[in-house]
């Protein structure tokens, strides 16, 4: 007997829907949490990023006094900006165009997460599940709308949204090779390009490697996967990679230099691979991102048994990611491993997992690594997840349908935890760890509502960490009302270009404790 159809059989409708509660729930949890605050270098680098966008430019020109306002993940020479790929701040620049916050664009990143995810799974999955996928991922203790890592202004949504299109168009494609199919495989690579480059590279060229064997397997000739395939995608990839090169070149002055490059060969020793050699350490003109980099040129840190220690604690860290708290983490763990039982009957299971085992073996060649650079793998997680709640859903034991009591206990399990995560979040943001980003907003809304120009000269006394930096600005610098900038030896020059603002001496000394602002003497 054929089941019913529903308005949630409509895939634009279910994606639509998807998408819409996504929205008001994560404005929801920002609303009932607090708006987020930025706390960290990369938060404060995308903000510029979406500061620069939304004021219709690609990059800043170099300020004449840019060794006051120097600090990190900014390139400052040849023009001042976010060292990142711009897809994170195009987004976060989309929010601050449409409501006049960059807060916004956060919702509108997990909003694409949440509906790109129910779209990929309409191409493997009976519809109910798909939608029930959807619900995983806004749901998600950490990947969800009120997870950590979403709201914050560097969250992965954004590269979680373009691997979600990528992985998705592939069994489109297979089944209607046709242009509208390979459209949104070249908006996934897009995407993955301009936000998570090396981890898009991974799952972008396995992805088209699996399409090409099931091509072949199908009985396409390398003519016709030629044709059908690799022309097509790269008709629509021309412009994208001249624009990320004319983008590059108006950054650095290189169209084949990216900023993220510029910027690690200005200041940082480290290499971005563990094959790489350790760069001689640059002349820096403050001693905060001396100790930064200095910290992270440790000879511990290169050792061979440190790089493999390094390795299990990111498997760990991505399992906790994923994962989450133990008792989902154990349902988690069945959901990822059920569909290896019945992998001879799936070879998108096959897909997913080799996919995922690859990225493992890769992992550890990158030196630095942080849960957040797995987003583009967000879809293959939740694909073999709604698999096996597929699977599993329908198991009977001893004629008691115990399929339906186990994803019963996952549904409500995830909602409990969502409801506890916004509320742990709710905790976290009135704990000492925001103190540093909260106290510098405050101070700014104060000095913004006096009408007048300030410039605010912060000082670093024993004890600070450099991981609470407050030298941070817009993009347009000199028409800020507040402008931040560090205090050196010589403040003469500042103090002459800026003679006509109101001179503040902000001094920041052991972490997490009160700050003193005062007229500067």
């Amino acid at each position: 007997m054929l089941r019913p159809k529903t308005l949630f059989d409509n895939q634009l409708l279910s994606v639509c829907l998807v998408s819409l509660l996504a929205f008001f729930l994560a404005a929801g949890v920002s609303g009932v949490i607090g708006k987020p605050v930025p706390r960290i270098h990369d938060e404060y680098s995308y903000l510029l990023a979406a500061d620069t966008f939304s004021h219709g430019r690609l990059t800043n020109p170099t300020h004449p006094m840019w060794r006051h306002f120097e600090t990190f993940h900014l390139t400052q020479k040849p023009t001042y900006m976010s060292k990142y790929p711009p897809g994170q701040g195009l987004v976060l620049a989309l929010g601050k165009v449409l409501a006049g916050d960059a807060a916004a664009g956060i919702w509108i990143g997990l909003t694409l997460m949440a509906g790109s995810i129910t779209w990929m799974l309409w191409g493997f999955v009976r519809p109910p599940w798909a939608i029930i996928g959807g619900m995983m991922a806004i749901t998600h203790l950490y990947l969800g709308v009120g997870g950590y890592r979403s709201q914050t202004y560097f969250g992965g949504a954004v590269a979680a949204f373009g691997g979600a299109l990528l992985i998705g168009s592939l069994p489109r494609f297979l089944g209607d090779k046709k242009m509208k199919n390979i459209l949104p495989l070249a908006l996934g690579l897009a995407v993955l390009a301009n936000t998570r480059p090396w981890e898009g590279l991974i799952l972008g060229a396995l992805s088209i490697l699996a399409l090409v064997l099931f091509m072949k397997k199908e009985g396409c000739t390398p003519a016709n996967i030629l044709r059908k395939l690799f022309l097509p995608l790269v008709v629509l990839l021309v412009p994208i990679v001249l624009w990320m090169g004319y983008y590059n070149y108006r950054l650095t002055g290189d169209a084949l230099e990216m900023p993220y490059k510029a910027y690690e060969e200005q200041y940082c020793p480290t290499p971005v691979f563990v094959w790489q050699g350790v760069k001689p350490a640059p002349v820096y003109n403050n001693i905060e991102m001396k100790i930064f980099y200095e910290d992270k040129t440790s000879p511990e840190f290169y050792k061979p048994g440190n790089i493999i220690t390094r390795y299990g604690e990111r498997i760990n860290e991505l399992w906790n990611f994923w994962g989450g708290k133990l008792l989902y983490g154990i349902y988690f763990g069945i959901l990822l491993i059920y569909p290896a039982l019945s992998f001879r009957r799936d070879k998108w299971a096959v897909f997913a997992y080799v996919i995922l085992i690859a990225y493992f073996i890769v992992i550890g060649l990158s030196v630095h690594f942080y849960s957040h650079y797995a987003a583009p793998f967000t879809g293959l997680v939740f694909l073999l997840s709604v698999k096996a709640l597929g699977e599993i859903s329908g198991v009977n034991t001893g004629g008691k349908k115990i399929g339906r009591f186990l994803l019963g206990g996952y549904i409500l399990l995830a909602v409990l935890l969502f409801i506890g995560g916004v509320v742990n979040l709710r905790k976290d943001r009135n704990s000492e760890i925001y103190l540093h980003g909260k106290e510098r907003a405050k101070i700014e809304r104060y000095l913004e509502k006096t009408g007048k120009k300030h410039l605010v000269v912060v000082k670093y006394l024993s004890g600070h960490t450099v991981h609470e930096e407050w030298v941070y600005n817009n993009a347009d610098i000199d028409a800020s009302s507040v402008v931040w900038a560090r205090d050196m030896a010589d403040n003469s020059d500042l103090f002459e270009y800026y003679k006509d603002r109101k001179k503040w001496l902000l001094e920041v000394g052991e972490q997490r404790q009160p700050v003193k602002i005062q007229p500067y003497p």
